[in-house]
C-alpha cells in the first residue's frame, strides 16, 4: 500500500503511526461513531500539522468517511472492522471511475489522475502527487502495472459466454396429416402462380376460375380485354334476376364453354376474346 499502512498495523494504522491518537488504537474493534469521535481528537491535537485525520488501512479522513456512511446509509453501531474498511473503498474507486475504466469507457490516464486526487501518495500521469507538499510513493509504471492486474482479474471473473446450439426436435409440433395437407395446398398455389405470375394478370386468372365455377347471375355483354369490374347485380331487382336466371338457362352450352376456355387463359394472356364479365361500376 502507498499510504504505508501494510508496513505495520494495516487496518489498525492511524496517521503518523499513532502519533495523534495516543498510541496504537485497535480500530477494527471500534463503531464507526467512535472512529468519528476519534478522527476530531487527531484534528484537534496541537502537533498535527498535517490537518490530517487519516486512519484505517485506506487512510480514509473524517469527511470522506462521512460522506460515505451517509451515501451508504451506514448505521452509526457498525464496526470499522476489515470488510468495513474494504466497502468505503470500493464505494471511493468507483466514484473515481474503476468500473467504466474496466468497461473501457474510461482512459487510463483519466483514472489515474483521478485516484491521485483520492489518494495524495499515488502520483498523478506527471509523476507528482496531485496536492502540494505530497510526494507520490509510487511511479506512475508501477500503478499502471497494478491496474493491469486487476484489469486481468475482472475479466478472469467474468462469466463464460453461452452459446446455445440447436438441435433437432425428435417429435415434430405439427402433425403428419396437418403437413400434408399444407403442402398439398402450397402445392397448388404455386403451380398457379408459376403459369400465371404475379400481379394483375394471376389475380385476373382467378377471378375468371371463380365466376365460371359458378352458375352466371348478372348479365353478360361483349367487352375489349381490360381491367375487370365487380357487376351490380347484387342491388337488381328479385323479378329481374329471375328473369336473367331463365335468359342464361336458355343459352346454348357451347356459349359458357367458350367462356371457360377463355376465362383463364385468355384473361391471363390479355387476349380480345369474347368475355362474358359484368359490367363495371359507375365512376
Amino acid at each position: 500500500m502507498t499510504e504505508g499502512t501494510d508496513r505495520r498495523r494495516g487496518y489498525n494504522e492511524t496517521l503518523a503511526y499513532g502519533a495523534y491518537t495516543g498510541g496504537d488504537v485497535h480500530l477494527v474493534g471500534m463503531t464507526l461513531q467512535e472512529i468519528d469521535t476519534l478522527q476530531t481528537k487527531m484534528l484537534k491535537h496541537p502537533a498535527n500539522s498535517f490537518n490530517s485525520s487519516a486512519l484505517g488501512r485506506y487512510q480514509i479522513v473524517r469527511t470522506t468517511l462521512r460522506t460515505v456512511r451517509k451515501s451508504l446509509s451506514l448505521p452509526a453501531n457498525s464496526l470499522f472492522d476489515s470488510d468495513m474498511q474494504d466497502r468505503c473503498a470500493c464505494y471511493l474507486l468507483g466514484l473515481r471511475g474503476i468500473d467504466k475504466y474496466l468497461a473501457g469507457r474510461l482512459s487510463e490516464d483519466t483514472l489515474i489522475d483521478n485516484l491521485a486526487r483520492e489518494w495524495a501518495s499515488l502520483p498523478t500521469t506527471s509523476g507528482k502527487g496531485a496536492y502540494a507538499g505530497q510526494n507520490a510513493a509510487v511511479t506512475p509504471n508501477r500503478l499502471r502495472q497494478v491496474l493491469a492486474e486487476v484489469k486481468q482479474h475482472h475479466y478472469e471473473a467474468q462469466p463464460a459466454r453461452e452459446i446455445v446450439v440447436e438441435r433437432e426436435i425428435d417429435k415434430p409440433v405439427v402433425p403428419v396429416t396437418v403437413e400434408a395437407e399444407i403442402r398439398k395446398r402450397t402445392d397448388q398455389w404455386s403451380w398457379i402462380t408459376t403459369i400465371f405470375g404475379s400481379g394483375g394478370a394471376g389475380l385476373a386468372a382467378l377471378a375468371g376460375m371463380e365466376r365460371n365455377s359458378h352458375p352466371v347471375s348478372a348479365p353478360l355483354r361483349r367487352v375489349p380485354s381490360g381491367p375487370v369490374w365487380p357487376g351490380r347485380h347484387a342491388q337488381s331487382s328479385a323479378p329481374e334476376a329471375g328473369r336473367r336466371r331463365a335468359r342464361n338457362r336458355d343459352r346454348p352450352a357451347a356459349r359458357s364453354s367458350a367462356g371457360h376456355r377463355h376465362g383463364i387463359f385468355g384473361i391471363a394472356a390479355g387476349a380480345d376474346t369474347d368475355h362474358r364479365i359484368p359490367k363495371p361500376p359507375p365512376p
